[in-house]
């Protein structure tokens, strides 16, 4: 098994992992315009963006460690929604996934 496969399949566990752990936004993210222009979601848009909502958990733990969680008010309610959307309408990974950057 060469370097590529191997990347390839990590990167599909770790697309199952976060997918079933952000299932909602999964749902979400399926109908957006990535998946639509790509005919559905692939592995890599589901890592993209399940590490992306991993990266807000990881700020959100900061910030209750610091006791600065109540100064993000009403971020925290919104924020998987809003970088699912971000992520869904953005044209960067459609053009990445035929072109490369």
């Amino acid at each position: 098994m060469d370097k590529v496969e191997l990347y390839e399949r990590k990167i599909e566990q770790e697309a199952e992992r976060l997918y079933e752990r952000y299932r909602d936004q999964m749902d979400l993210f399926e109908k957006s315009l990535v998946a639509k222009v790509k005919g559905g979601i692939q592995p890599y848009d589901v890592y993209a963006l399940g590490r992306q909502l991993e990266a807000f958990d990881i700020y959100k733990a900061i910030c209750e460690e610091d006791g600065n969680l109540n100064q993000l008010g009403k971020i925290p309610n919104v924020a998987y929604d809003v970088i699912t959307v971000a992520y869904g309408t953005s044209v960067v990974p459609i053009i990445a996934s035929v072109q490369p950057m």
